[in-house]
């Protein structure tokens, strides 16, 4: 593995040439760099050819190259930036021509929050980068991506943070709509963090305990390590003190 110490050392480097040509720099029409990673907007190509020299004559050991956009289209770390007919900008997820599709699979033997983990950084990245017109196809890719690899689509669509869908509940359970949510969270996140029965009994129980008191019992089903029991979900049991029992 390579050093960490190396983007750092490489952004104080950059940050020292950037220095050395302050005045070139002002000049341009927009200029943001990550680490060695530069996007310039220019109206001359040939100015960008001399900035391009000027970096290159700064240190013997700097080699600065540069792309230029195709077909009105120009990749920028995970962004490829589109110019639309009336001169503005369009957003989208950048994807090299070798990328396979192929993710980590929902059914392997990893961590849940690791999986989860994944699609949340996917979903965050299209919410960060992708404008308007793209949001959309980013999304559905996303999606149709992960289902292809036995991601669960009712979870998945959770992840979008879409507001159109119903939000899980308890069914049949004489309980208000709030007491209910914290109780998903609550076997959700045991699910998540354990795989033996008993523990994601103690981790509900407490969960329930701390927040509405200890006259919760908290019954959890016997097959949470399955995948396909955790596929379909949890049941959870509460009785308090009184004639009702809650599932």
């Amino acid at each position: 593995m390579r050093s960490p110490l190396g983007p750092i050392l490489a952004d104080f480097f950059m940050s020292s040439i950037e220095q050395e040509l302050a005045t070139d720099i002002v000049s341009l029409a927009y200029y943001k760099r990550c680490v060695d990673d530069t996007l310039v907007f220019r109206l001359s190509r040939h100015a960008i050819d001399n900035l391009v020299q000027r970096f290159n004559s700064c240190h013997p050991n700097l080699k600065v190259t540069c792309e230029f956009e195709t077909d009105n289209c120009l990749p920028f770390l995970d962004i490829l930036i589109s110019r639309r007919e009336d001169g503005s900008i369009k957003r989208a997820v950048y994807r090299k021509s070798t990328w396979s599709g192929q993710y980590l699979n929902f059914s392997s033997f990893t961590l849940v929050r690791h999986k989860r983990a994944l699609v949340n950084t996917l979903f965050t990245r299209a919410r960060q980068i992708c404008t308007q017109d793209s949001h959309a196809k980013e999304l559905d890719l996303i999606t149709s991506t992960h289902e292809h690899f036995a991601l669960r689509f009712d979870r998945l669509r959770r992840m979008t943070h879409d507001d159109t869908h119903e939000l899980p509940v308890i069914k049949n359970a004489d309980m208000p709509e709030d007491m209910q949510q914290y109780a998903i969270g609550v076997c959700e996140d045991a699910m998540d963090r354990y795989k033996l029965e008993r523990e994601i009994a103690r981790h509900v129980k407490k969960g329930m305990d701390e927040h509405y008191g200890s006259t919760w019992h908290c019954v959890v089903g016997s097959n949470f390590g399955r995948d396909e029991v955790i596929d379909r979900g949890f049941v959870f049991g509460g009785q308090a003190n009184c004639d009702k029992d809650y599932f």
